[in-house]
């Protein structure tokens, strides 16, 4: 049986809370777990590529 899931991520933020550590070990992990065929990233009413950009999304420039 193959398995194919959508995961909301909009608990992802740059500064990551309890709930939004939980969603980035999920995403992070969950393709590797037999069985999972194809996994999507569920953002902003559409799906997103890569997860890992949205904690990078509030990095600026580093301040002098």
């Amino acid at each position: 049986m193959s398995l194919r899931l959508i995961l909301s991520v909009e608990a992802l933020e740059p500064r990551l809370s309890g709930i939004g550590r939980y969603n980035w070990a999920l995403a992070s992990r969950v393709a590797n777990i037999a069985g999972v065929d194809e996994v999507r990233f569920w953002r902003g009413g559409h799906c997103i590529a890569d997860p890992a950009a949205l904690l990078d999304a509030g990095r600026g420039p580093p301040r002098a």
